[in-house]
């Protein structure tokens, strides 16, 4: 009984991190504008969202609520950045929380690190 509550607890501790929340972009058109962000099990309660031009400039979109439009952290939503603009890469990321008199992002969660466009 010992040996298999010992690989039980074991077991869970190895696969901890594959539990944690994944936030990705599985399309984005630079041309019209629109990236489509997919969450999956996230922490935090805002998401973030920038695109990077290939002039280095970073075009970052107000935060917007997880539970908007993700329920129990996971859910989908296209984020409009505008075309033309020379777009060469998103990112999107979750934090805990959003500083409104600062204008900040705090503590962040997970993210899709910066994904072509």
């Amino acid at each position: 009984m010992k040996k298999r509550l010992v690989s039980v607890l074991l077991c869970g501790v190895i696969t901890f991190p594959a539990l944690s929340g994944q936030v990705s972009i599985p399309a984005c058109d630079a041309r019209s504008g629109n990236a489509t962000v997919v969450l999956a099990g996230v922490k935090g309660k805002w998401v973030g969202f920038s695109a990077r031009a290939g002039s280095g400039e970073i075009i970052d979109l107000p935060p917007e609520k997880v539970k908007g439009f993700a329920s129990f952290g996971s859910g989908s939503k296209i984020f409009h950045f505008g075309g033309n603009k020379g777009v060469t890469s998103v990112r999107a990321s979750t934090w805990a929380d959003f500083d409104k008199k600062k204008n900040l992002m705090e503590d962040r969660k997970d993210d899709s690190g910066w994904v072509s466009c």
